[in-house]
């Protein structure tokens, strides 16, 4: 029985130290930061470039498109096959040319 009465000491003792470790844990705090203004901006605006931005939807292995100061149409806005907004999702241009794919904040809606 003596071997018994060790083991339930044992155990005793690692309960006491989980529960002093989970006293001790704070919870950090949550700082919301403030949301930038979404621009609503839809296929057929007029809108003006005042950023870059990159010769196609997704960001990659292409060029940067400039254009800053022009004047052009939201030709297209592309989303993912998950429905959320692609990397740079305004196709930006006029007529039936692009003049390349930019975000939100690099257009100025007129």
């Amino acid at each position: 029985m003596a071997r018994r009465k060790k083991k339930v000491e044992k155990e005793e003792v690692v309960k006491e130290e989980i529960v002093e470790e989970v006293e001790v844990k704070e919870e950090p705090e949550v700082v919301e930061e403030p949301k930038e203004e979404e621009i609503e901006i839809a296929e057929g605006d007029t809108v003006r470039i005042t950023g870059f931005g990159y010769s196609n939807t997704y960001g990659t292995m292409g060029y940067k498109a400039g254009g800053i100061g022009w004047v052009r149409t939201v030709q297209k806005i592309h989303k993912d096959g998950e429905g959320n907004l692609t990397e740079f999702p305004y196709q930006i241009g006029m007529g039936n040319m692009t003049t390349g794919f930019y975000k939100a904040d690099a257009l100025e809606k007129k």
